[in-house]
């Protein structure tokens, strides 16, 4: 396999093409050849299993017409932070969009916020990132109340004569669907960007550069980039999740790596106290009550609701 990005090579990042493969087997070795050419990056060589959980040792023999260098990589070193969207807490994506407005930038502000930091003495690094495990609760769209017109007295004479002759009704409008109607589900990614030199060290600012955002929001699966993460270029840098609506709840799980050095991922402290915040209750289902004045006058009453006699 080769990263797509042919700069990262630290780990195997989730944008990969496949050079060349051996399929599974129980014969005592299998093999592939495949051609490599250094200007296209290094090659990574990943012994599976048919099957997850095996344990059992290997050899791998690596053979080549020209002088070549195998080394073990070490383990990749993931920082992983899990986070969520709230109603409160979920500003859709303005700055995705080709020419956002200012209105849609600060709309994009109230999203959950990472803070990406490279190790100590480390200025330079190329960085993946990766949204994942995503979940996103539906939502339901409000009910719309439709209350008849009255009838003049002339519309209900012509009803009237039109049932004395015989003659066939209008048909009756078609029945509402049964159940809950809910918002088609949104599609998310994220954006990384960076505040000015001297900006912000707490949360993303007016006045950021983006340094990286996904080629396309979507609906399913994880989506992931690389980024160059410069600290001698501008401020601090962030990762903002964010869905193509706004006020919306789910979870997802972030990641990030980096290239010459380890990465630290951490929620700002205005993400943070979001979360801590309870969440806010659904709306309280409102009851139509039909108009006293309507009862006096013979209307029949909505099932369930007392009616007097004299």
């Amino acid at each position: 396999m080769r990263n797509v990005d042919a700069l990262f090579t630290a780990a195997l990042t989730p944008q990969v093409s496949v050079a060349a493969e051996a399929s599974h087997s129980t014969a005592a070795e299998v093999g592939c050849e495949v051609s490599l050419d250094p200007a296209a990056g290094p090659l990574l060589i990943v012994p599976t299993a048919a099957s997850a959980g095996v344990e059992q040792d290997y050899r791998l023999h690596v053979a080549a017409d020209k002088a070549v260098e195998v080394e073990l990589l070490p383990a990749a070193d993931w920082q992983m932070s899990k986070g969520s969207w709230r109603p409160t807490l979920c500003g859709a994506n303005g700055p995705a969009l080709e020419a956002p407005e200012e209105e849609q930038i600060e709309q994009w502000l109230v999203n959950p916020q990472f803070r990406v930091r490279l190790s100590e003495g480390c200025q330079k690094s190329r960085v993946c990132a990766v949204l994942c495990d995503v979940t996103i609760e539906q939502k339901e769209k409000p009910i719309e109340i439709k209350i008849p017109e009255p009838k003049e007295e002339k519309e209900e004479a012509d009803e009237e004569a039109a049932a004395a002759e015989g003659e066939e009704a209008a048909p009756a409008e078609e029945a509402e669907p049964a159940g809950p109607v809910y918002f088609p589900a949104p599609g998310y990614g994220f954006l990384v960007v960076q505040n000015a030199a001297g900006g912000s060290e707490q949360c993303v600012e007016a006045g950021y550069t983006k340094i990286g955002a996904v080629a396309e929001f979507v609906e399913t699966g994880e989506v992931s980039i690389t980024f160059d993460a410069d600290t001698t270029a501008g401020g601090a840098i962030f990762v903002v999740p964010c869905l193509t609506q706004a006020a919306r709840q789910g979870s997802y799980t972030l990641m990030t790596i980096g290239d010459q050095d380890s990465t630290r991922l951490e929620p700002t402290p205005s993400t943070r106290q979001e979360w801590l915040k309870p969440a806010t209750p659904p709306p309280t289902p409102r009851e139509v009550v039909q108009d006293v004045s309507d009862a006096e006058e013979g209307v029949p009453a909505e099932e369930g609701e007392p009616t007097t006699e004299d």
